[in-house]
């Protein structure tokens, strides 16, 4: 049985939804935020479960013990 991949909301799939949004509606000058977040909005929207997640506050400590290990 093929394992399915879950799609992940990157910077870079809003950015090209939001270009394409922005075609649709004619170009319109100064309104990149509007697409941008009405863009990260329709993906979500779509894909729930593949909403970007924040970083997690446990990884910092790790990665700064391993700072200071090597230091």
């Amino acid at each position: 049985m093929p394992t399915a991949r879950k799609a992940v909301v990157t910077d870079e799939t809003i950015r090209v939804h939001a270009y394409h949004l922005w075609e649709k509606d004619g170009r319109p000058h100064g309104r990149d935020q509007e697409f941008w977040q009405r863009a990260a909005a329709e993906l979500a929207a779509v894909r729930p479960e593949t909403r970007r997640k924040p970083a997690s506050r446990a990884a910092k400590p790790r990665a700064a013990k391993a700072v200071a290990a090597r230091g």
